[in-house]
């Protein structure tokens, strides 16, 4: 249900900050300029969350358990100023450089100058790092209301990470039985080679 809600909402956040309200937002503190900002700070909040999700649920979620919330706290942030600030802006100044003048002339340049791309940047980011920090208070107050429930959940996720380890443990001690065999054998061949040279 998640994924569906995510894909939703990127189609449209794509179709209306990329399609649809695309005005002249170059210019500074104009009424498009500021849907352009609102667009970066939804960018930031939701490229959290759904980074969040993914990496909780799908991507290496042992990693950060061990290493705790705040790294991963900090790894999406980066992720997010990276893909939805950076590679943002790295489309929209491809749009004023390449396609805009070529194609769709009658369309209004994404970028006024630094400053613009600075900003949008910089507001993706803010908002990546408050949405994180809701993402720890909320598991701050979820914790002090259900210790037992977040305790329990600790105590899966260990359960889960011996019977993995235990599991790991056998087939590498396979996996050296399978070697040490063939090289007794070898051992034994070359012992009696060299008794019988004596």
């Amino acid at each position: 249900m998640p994924t569906a809600f995510f894909i939703i909402y990127w189609l449209a956040h794509f179709y209306i900050w990329a399609v649809w309200g695309w005005e002249d937002t170059a210019k500074l503190f104009t009424a498009p300029w500021w849907f352009d900002e609102t667009g970066h700070a939804l960018a930031g909040v939701m490229g959290s969350y759904t980074i969040l999700y993914y990496t909780q649920n799908y991507i290496a979620q042992g990693i950060f358990r061990i290493m705790g919330k705040f790294f991963l706290a900090v790894i999406i942030i980066a992720c997010v100023s990276l893909v939805f600030g950076v590679g943002w802006e790295g489309g929209e100044l491809a749009w004023d450089a390449w396609i805009q003048p070529n194609y769709f002339s009658w369309l209004g340049k994404a970028q006024a100058d630094s400053a613009d791309t600075t900003i949008d940047i910089l507001v993706t980011t803010v908002f990546s790092i408050l949405a994180m920090a809701c993402y720890g208070l909320y598991n701050i107050v979820y914790k002090k209301l259900y210790p037992n429930e977040d305790e329990q959940l600790n105590i899966e996720y260990l359960k889960h990470l011996i019977h993995y380890v235990s599991r790991e443990v056998v087939k590498r001690r396979r996996s050296h039985l399978k070697q040490i065999v063939p090289a007794l054998r070898e051992l034994i061949h070359t012992a009696r080679a060299n008794i019988r040279k004596k």
